[in-house]
């Protein structure tokens, strides 16, 4: 552990390449990453695109693209990933694969949650400039009516990944787009944080229960509560 967190903040781009090349995410489907440093010593920038077996065959596209930050330790400022997702990857063939299909994204989303440390996030745009998917529009469309993050298609997928204990929307309503429009996820510090938050939303879970829904994406993530609420159970009643 002491030799992974060293080389998470001595050399970011090598522990991702370490952590993430080669990971499955199902019997088919693996990850092949690539990863570069940047500007700042914390940071690498990387790629995750899909290796599928048998033959190895790359896909043509990434699925994800972003930062990853080991964070600065002197003024406490925790570790993070931030970037953006693409739910379907193209192979040679014009041949198109689903991450929804078969839970690929939720897979994906926890060994790229698995990176982040105790107190660090994880951010996901939900605006793209191209590739732009069902599961972006409808988790902007859940945030615009106030459905709570975690039931929204993106919001879950963090959760999932572990980095649902609070979330916070980045749109900037003032002065058109000033930035990236994104959901951040939140890992817990410590399990007597992560039982604080777990009843906090737990009691915004509870209140979006009882407000009926009537369209295709309310159902949808009020689905999506039974689960959330479950895990959120789980955590609160930890001693």
């Amino acid at each position: 552990m002491a030799a992974q967190e060293r080389l998470r903040s001595q050399n970011p781009a090598e522990f991702i390449r370490n952590h993430l090349q080669g990971k499955k995410i199902s019997d088919q489907f693996s990850v092949q990453v690539i990863a570069n440093p940047v500007r700042f010593a914390e940071q690498a920038h990387f790629t995750l695109h899909l290796i599928q077996e048998p033959g190895g065959e790359r896909s043509l596209d990434p699925v994800y693209t972003g930062l990853f930050s080991a964070g600065r330790a002197s003024q406490n400022i925790h570790g993070w990933v931030d970037g953006d997702y693409f739910e379907t990857a193209l192979f040679q063939g014009e041949r198109r694969i689903s991450l929804t299909e078969g839970f690929l994204d939720i897979e994906l989303f926890k060994i790229l949650g698995e990176v982040v440390p105790p107190g660090g996030s994880f951010m996901v745009s939900y605006s793209l400039f191209s590739k732009e998917s069902r599961i972006h529009r409808e988790t902007k469309r859940g945030l615009d009516r106030g459905y709570p993050p975690a039931v929204t298609p993106l919001g879950f997928l963090l959760f999932l990944a572990g980095c649902g204990m609070g979330f916070k929307d980045w749109y900037f309503a003032e002065g058109g787009r000033e930035g990236p429009e994104k959901l951040q996820g939140f890992k817990a510090i410590d399990p007597q944080a992560a039982r604080q938050k777990a009843r906090e939303l737990l009691q915004e879970l509870r209140i979006f229960s009882a407000v009926p829904v009537e369209d295709d994406l309310g159902q949808t993530c009020k689905l999506r509560v039974e689960q959330v609420v479950k895990e959120l159970e789980k955590l609160s009643k930890l001693t």
